[in-house]
């Protein structure tokens, strides 16, 4: 079934319908969206179990408040109506401006599927209440509008979380309800929460072989060579940060690990601001101004490089022209992560931050990767040449590929696969991992 766009000239409708389950996934869909490039594989890899189509949902339009994100929604609702099975890729930033709106959209198209899997990409934990002594002392302060905000907010978020999980519990007690997740701690709360649901935990995966060996096609075609900075050596090494330029990335320590290494280490910043973070009429973002000052004060210019937003396959084959992605993360409550799902898809070598995220990334894939306490430039520095020594170097279209000896993979596609049909019900217990 063909990808479908939902406007009033293409009415939300499946057809075409084959003798496989339909499938309907409701996400972001071909945009610079980490959700979008996963769910892309997604579709691929469940293909030849469910006839697939996805209900896309713009962040341009369904982020926001008003009427065409209120229409978007109510279309998607009754277009999932009308499939077998249908998954949402829940990550708030998609699908409205606060908790309380981005809970009650959901719960709309959960009420109206049929059988609905959720796969949470964001789960915080239902939030506790301000203890009375910071309340009495925010009064004492005479901060009694931001004492009365601050109730407001809490009230409103533990609202909305609790008709979303009624909503959940109500479909799970008729057997329609799965849930997919990327950490053993999230499975065990909703397990408490929802009970009756389906739940697989699953890691990020991005590529399979196929996208794996497409890579080599798509550098022919890239104009990433004509981006890089040029090499001044032939001694010349580059490590390499992704993602979103925002201060949870600690990019900051890449940059001062810099000064710990030899001058043939140079950083590319394949990193750009997120559109829906930048404040309207803002001259700057305080965090990147941070990075540029940080560059300017060490003199370290001529050997870091912002390659500013990429497409998905140029963000891969940047990976590919690393030796190294450094992922030196601040301790933050996500849940998984996206370029260190695709740097271990593509074997690449890793430098992570020991936060909560990526030890649970070690339980699921193994120790593929390597740890540098939190915030610690030195370490990084001390362990990038011992991790990267095995390198060999392939000329690829122009570009120079790193590549190194395969580690062993626990999870792939088809794990993927399996965790979500069984979430759906349409796998037996025991082949969800």
């Amino acid at each position: 079934m063909a990808d479908i766009e939902l406007d009033e000239r293409s009415p939300l409708v499946a057809t075409d319908r084959q003798d496989r389950p339909t499938l309907a996934i409701v996400s972001t869909w071909q945009e610079v969206c980490g959700i979008a490039h996963y769910s892309a594989l997604l579709k691929k890899a469940l293909s030849s179990h469910f006839d697939i189509t996805v209900l896309p949902a713009p962040r341009a339009v369904v982020s926001a408040g008003g009427p065409a994100a209120e229409e978007r929604i109510r279309a998607i609702a009754e277009a999932a109506a009308t499939f077998d099975h249908v998954n949402i890729q829940y990550e708030p930033g998609i699908y409205g401006p606060d908790v309380a709106t981005v809970n009650r959209r959901i719960a709309a198209i959960v009420r109206a599927a049929k059988n609905v899997t959720i796969t949470f990409h964001y789960l915080p934990r239902l939030a506790r209440p301000a203890s009375k002594a910071v309340l009495f002392g925010m009064l004492l302060r005479g901060r009694i509008f931001r004492t009365v905000r601050l109730l407001k907010a809490e009230r409103a978020e533990h609202e909305a979380w609790q008709n979303l999980l009624d909503v959940m519990r109500a479909k799970a007690a008729d057997g329609n309800l799965g849930i997919v997740v990327h950490q053993p701690a999230d499975a065990d709360y909703l397990r408490a929460l929802v009970p009756g649901a389906r739940i697989a935990e699953t890691p990020l995966i991005y590529l399979d072989d196929a996208g794996r060996r497409d890579l080599y096609a798509k550098a022919k075609v890239s104009q990433l060579q004509e981006r890089l900075p040029p090499r001044k050596l032939d001694e010349t090494r580059y490590l390499g940060v992704f993602g979103f330029l925002q201060k949870s990335k600690g990019f900051e320590t890449a940059i001062e690990a810099l000064q710990f290494l030899p001058e043939t280490y140079e950083l590319l910043v394949f990193a750009s601001l997120h559109p829906a973070a930048i404040p309207q009429y803002a001259s700057h973002d305080p965090y990147l101004r941070k990075l540029t000052n940080l560059v300017a004060k060490k003199g370290l210019a001529p050997r870091v490089h912002f390659m500013g937003a990429q497409s998905d396959d140029d963000l891969l084959l940047g990976m590919m022209v690393c030796d190294a992605v450094l992922l030196p993360y601040r301790s933050t409550d996500q849940v998984a992560s996206g370029p260190m799902g695709q740097a271990l898809d593509l074997n690449r070598r890793v430098l992570a931050t020991r936060n909560r995220t990526f030890v649970t990334v070690a339980h699921y894939r193994g120790p593929i990767f390597e740890f540098c306490d939190l915030g610690n430039p030195l370490e990084y520095a001390a362990k990038i040449p011992w991790v990267t020594k095995e390198r060999t170097d392939r000329d690829v279209h122009g570009l120079r590929f790193v590549e190194y000896p395969p580690l062993p993979q626990r999870h792939t596609t088809q794990t993927t696969a399996a965790a979500y049909r069984f979430a759906m019900g349409t796998l037996a217990p025991g082949n969800a991992r």
